[in-house]
């Protein structure tokens, strides 16, 4: 199905963005791009050169057919205008909060439909959005029958799974939950070889829990008063994908850290003190995980000062080649998060790690704080939990320098 102008704008927009974080990325942890990351670079180039010139066609066309076509009706402009009213803007719904004016029809469905995917959440601010894709219906002023039409909704999900190192290792995502949950587990059962017509043993398996809780995750960004006056495809985006970094960069900094404190998912690496100094030491590791009976698949997920070690660690006295190599630990794949400190690694089968959503997303427009640098506040509050939910099944440690 070919694209509109809006749809090509929209991933032309797309395209720039994930050039920009990829670059980014590269600066941030002090090097060049990967082979990978400058082949997909040099896709991407392609990729917006040809929806350009596609879009060039469509509005030399567009711009053609006015003389071509015949006057619309009544009804068709009639139709035309409620669509466009009908698109939910973020950047307009903060406007309005911003200049004190009553949300539109389209904002106030959505806000309805947040407060709807709170259940039982606590929502302090002015907007509140569900997060996953769907639809609603709006019905326009005076509740005419031709006002009524869908629209999407505010899509967080989709784009926050895709920006979270967790995702990337297999953890398993949980959506729309409700209050506290028991996730139930399945211990190792036994297995054994019997006779064609005798009684099987009982395979001893049991069930246990992991509670799941929601915890509030509150972040802010800063945004101009000028940016939010702009009326653009690509100011829209850019401020939906500012908050999803920004619930994005919190959460896996706390999922990834150290820390045990009451009120947020406790950190993976808290307690954790075995160091690794060698190859052998990290062969070690892998053995815990399969001594666990924990089968796998393995994935690393290490910090880039990490991960410099490892490229620089060979393998054993006598052995060619590094540690790292190929984005692999010894064949295993690795990836890397600036989210994650030190030289602090973490591997194993991440099937065995979930995390947890409830509610919307609750948004508090603060005009007021930075009026002085003509700036607007937003906060933003989630809610998420984070759990390993079999013992053993992540390994932690550390790399050291060897003697």
């Amino acid at each position: 199905m070919k694209k509109n102008s809006v749809e090509l704008r929209d991933a032309i927009e797309q395209l720039r963005i994930e050039a920009r974080s990829m670059v980014e990325l590269a600066k941030s942890e002090k090097r060049e791009l990967t082979e990978d990351e400058q082949c997909r670079k040099d896709e991407i180039k392609a990729e917006i050169k040809s929806l350009e010139a596609e879009l060039k066609e469509l509005e030399d066309k567009e711009n053609e057919e006015p003389e071509k076509k015949e006057p619309s009706t009544d009804d068709e402009n009639k139709s035309k205008r409620n669509m466009k009213k009908n698109q939910f803007s973020l950047l307009g719904a903060v406007r309005s909060v911003v200049n004190g004016m009553e949300f539109d029809a389209t904002t106030k469905a959505m806000v309805e439909a947040g407060k709807q995917e709170m259940r039982g959440m606590t929502a302090n601010g002015q907007i509140q959005l569900p997060v996953e894709q769907r639809t609603i219906t709006v019905t326009g002023e005076g509740g005419e029958h031709d006002d009524v039409i869908s629209t999407d909704l505010f899509d967080v999900l989709r784009p926050l799974q895709n920006k979270l190192a967790l995702a990337d290792a297999g953890t398993r995502f949980l959506t729309g939950l409700v209050g506290d949950v028991q996730y139930p587990i399945m211990s190792n059962g036994s297995a054994a070889w019997e006779g064609e017509i005798t009684e099987a043993d009982d395979a001893n398996i049991t069930f246990s829990n992991v509670k799941l809780q929601p915890h509030r995750l509150s972040t802010t960004i800063e945004v101009s008063k000028q940016f939010i006056m702009q009326d653009s495809t690509g100011a829209e985006m850019a401020i939906r994908d500012e908050i999803v970094e920004a619930i994005a960069q919190k959460l896996e900094a706390t999922i990834f850290g150290n820390a045990n404190t009451s009120g947020q998912p406790q950190g993976i690496f808290y307690g954790s003190s075995d160091t690794v100094s060698d190859f052998a030491g990290i062969c070690e590791m892998e053995a815990d995980l399969e001594e666990a009976k924990v089968l796998g698949p393995y994935k690393y997920v290490m910090s880039p000062k990490a991960k410099a070690a490892l490229r620089g660690m060979i393998k054993g006295t006598n052995a060619t080649g590094m540690v790292y190599e190929n984005e692999a630990v010894d064949g295993v794949p690795a990836i890397s998060t600036g989210l994650i400190n030190g030289k602090r690694v973490a591997v194993g089968d991440w099937g065995h790690t979930v995390l947890g959503q409830w509610g919307g997303i609750d948004l508090v427009v603060d005009p007021y704080t930075k009026a002085k640098n003509a700036s607007v506040v937003i906060t933003i509050n989630t809610w998420f939990d984070f759990k390993v939910l079999r013992d053993g099944a992540i390994k932690t440690y550390s790399i050291v320098d060897g003697d």
